[in-house]
């Protein structure tokens, strides 16, 4: 007599018999979506994950009732030999992982052509699911507010899709997420307060989307671990984020690309002392550069091209030793080259094409031999080239034109130069200063 039964996913009550069938069905089902594991792209996948549901389901049903079914049916080996082979089908996967209980753990299909949605994707069954990884493929619809019943959940990250609406608030609920990555989508509205209630992430990328500024700033708490922030190339608007200086731990920020406003704070050069990269590019600030950033002395990227800068370029930057690329193009900035500059030896890019400096270039300038680009055209530069920029033998590509300079050009740079791809020193003055422009 048949008389225990198992629930299924459904809360549908299934038979012992039923039980026995309904894993034969899956095992079947899942051989011909497997048929392709290893293949570069996966059709049937959305449809495969709309599985994985029911077969969770059939394992934790097998804990429940496994031995109750076996002893009324006589089916006990046939059953677990099934099951084993339907959950090692599952586990074996291209992209798919299981733990040690052959529970679902990681879920990664990067660049698989996948197309559809994350609609019918049934989050709360996959309760040890770890990571998911989806991203550079062809999704597209919003994000599921389920998707926060993911509670175990360490790495998210669906960028390079076509996501849009809004990030739920959801997310938030995410208290074991490390890496979120939106990026390269079509999410739009604003940036939830609850993101920042992730205490345990370290890494938060949603570049390259629409989002807006919240309404207040301050209902961000701060984060003292993240150690990735890049809110580059959205739609910003306002002034710099203010919790962004409670972010202590930060070693990369990415605000490019929005329509930021006023003042470059002097919290921020104060409060992120780790800081490696900075990237204020193509927005609104404007005033002058602190010379408090030389507190960044971490520093290897400075990227603050494209905004309303004015003022000098500060001689203390020189104290930031590590600096390999300097961008401070399109701005306002005068005066002069810093001589200071000569003492970032590591120094590989410096960029300060149309600006208004109005001083000599500094024969410090020789000392980065390390250069391999340097763009100092557009700008109102008197003076020779001094001897020393012979010393540049890396330099591949050189800016000098639209300035004042004056004097003839020693053989010697050209000789020294031997990598040099491209130049520009026309529209010089002059006569004595000519050589056809190139770039």
């Amino acid at each position: 007599m048949l008389s225990k039964s198992c629930i299924f996913p459904k809360k549908t009550v299934i038979s012992c018999a039923d039980y026995y069938l309904e894993i034969k069905s899956s095992y079947r089902s899942v051989c011909l979506l497997s048929s392709g594991a290893g293949e570069s792209t996966s059709p049937h996948f959305l449809l495969f994950l709309s599985r994985l549901r029911l077969l969770h389901g059939v394992y934790g049903c097998l804990i429940v009732c496994h031995w109750h079914c076996a002893r009324d049916i006589g089916v006990g080996t046939a059953v677990a030999a099934s099951l084993r082979l339907l959950m090692c089908a599952v586990c074996n996967w291209t992209g798919i992982s299981c733990n040690n209980l052959n529970s679902i753990s990681i879920i990664n299909s990067s660049n698989q052509d996948l197309t559809g949605d994350l609609t019918n994707f049934s989050f709360s069954d996959f309760p040890n699911l770890s990571f998911l990884i989806l991203d550079t493929n062809n999704l597209s619809g919003q994000i599921p507010v389920t998707i926060g019943n993911l509670s175990k959940l360490t790495q998210l990250d669906i960028s390079n899709n076509y996501f849009e609406s809004y990030i739920p608030s959801e997310i938030g609920q995410l208290s074991q997420l490390v890496n979120l990555n939106l990026s390269i989508n079509n999410i739009a509205d604003i940036i939830p307060p609850e993101i920042s209630n992730l205490r345990k992430l370290r890494t938060l990328d949603l570049g390259t989307n629409y989002l807006e500024t919240p309404n207040n700033w301050s209902k961000f708490n701060s984060m003292p671990v993240w150690t990735h922030l890049n809110f580059g190339y959205n739609e910003l608007t306002g002034e710099f984020p203010s919790f962004i200086f409670g972010c202590k731990n930060l070693t990369y920020l990415d605000l490019s690309i929005n329509h930021l406003i006023g003042l470059i704070p002097e919290s921020l050069f104060s409060n992120l002392p780790n800081l490696k990269y900075l990237d204020l590019s193509v927005n609104l600030f404007n005033g002058s550069i602190s010379p408090k950033i030389s507190n960044l002395s971490k520093l290897t990227e400075l990227h603050l091209k494209l905004n309303m800068l004015s003022g000098s370029i500060p001689e203390s930057i020189g104290k930031i030793s590590g600096l390999k690329v300097i961008e401070l193009r399109n701005n306002s900035l005068s005066g002069r080259i810093p001589s200071s500059i000569g003492q970032l030896r590591e120094v590989q890019r410096f960029d300060v094409n149309e600006n208004k400096l109005n001083s000599s270039i500094p024969s410090e300038l020789g000392l980065c031999t390390k250069l391999s680009f340097l763009a100092l055209a557009d700008n109102s530069l008197t003076g020779e080239l001094p001897l020393s920029l012979t010393k540049l033998r890396k330099i591949s590509e050189l800016g000098l034109s639209q300035n004042n300079l004056f004097g003839e050009i020693s053989p010697y740079f050209l000789t020294n130069w031997t990598e040099l791809i491209s130049h520009e020193t026309l529209v010089n003055f002059p006569d004595h200063l000519r050589i056809v422009a190139i770039y």
